[in-house]
C-alpha cells in the first residue's frame, strides 16, 4: 500500500511539474485571469515537490542539501563528482527521461 501511495504522489508531482513548465513557457502570453488560475496549481506543485524531496531522503539515504531544497536541487547535487555512482545514475535517468523533455529550455537538471 505504501508503494502505491508513493507512486501516486510521484505521478501527481510529475503532472504538476509538466503543468508548471508549460505555464513557465506561456506566462508572457497569459492574461490576468489565466495567471490567477494557474498560480494555485504551481504553489501546490512546489509544496508537493518539497514534501517529496524530504521523502527522497529515505530512498537515497541522503539528507537534503538544505531545508528549502527541492527535488531538482537534489538531482543537480547528485551530478557532482563526490556523489555515489548509483545516485548519479538515478539522477541522470530522471533528468534525461522524466524532467528535461518538458522543460522549455530542455535542460531542467
Amino acid at each position: 500500500m505504501t508503494i502505491l501511495i508513493a507512486i501516486v504522489v510521484l505521478y501527481q508531482l510529475w503532472i504538476l511539474y509538466v503543468f508548471t513548465m508549460h505555464v513557465k513557457k506561456v506566462l508572457p502570453n497569459l492574461g490576468p485571469v489565466a495567471k490567477a488560475m494557474a498560480w494555485p496549481a504551481v504553489i501546490v506543485g512546489v509544496l508537493l515537490d518539497w514534501v517529496v524531496n524530504m521523502a527522497l531522503t529515505l530512498a537515497f539515504w541522503d539528507p537534503p542539501g538544505e531545508w528549502k531544497e527541492l527535488t531538482t536541487g537534489r538531482l543537480k547535487r547528485y551530478h557532482e563528482p563526490s556523489t555515489a555512482a548509483w545516485r548519479t545514475a538515478v539522477a541522470e535517468w530522471m533528468c534525461d527521461h522524466v524532467l528535461d523533455p518538458f522543460d522549455p529550455e530542455g535542460d531542467h537538471c
